[in-house]
């Protein structure tokens, strides 16, 4: 699993708001693209990746250490 996706588990106990559903409408992608970016299957924008970040309350580095993250 991807640090995304331990923070989101994290986060997710916190409040329901962080369920993968949720964050997929935050960054503005199908929940099936969502479950790729947070397995490390699919890359992200630096928007996207600021998005998610600005959401859970953490860096984009957070979250992608050690991920390449494209920036378009």
């Amino acid at each position: 699993m991807t640090r995304l996706g331990e923070v989101r588990k994290r986060k997710h106990d916190e409040a329901k708001a962080y369920s993968q559903t949720a964050l997929a409408k935050v960054v503005g992608v199908s929940l099936t693209t969502y479950r790729k970016i947070e397995e490390g299957e699919r890359g992200v924008t630096k928007e996207q990746a600021e998005k998610l970040a600005d959401h859970l309350g953490v860096t984009p580095k957070d979250i992608f250490l050690n991920r390449d993250v494209t920036y378009s």
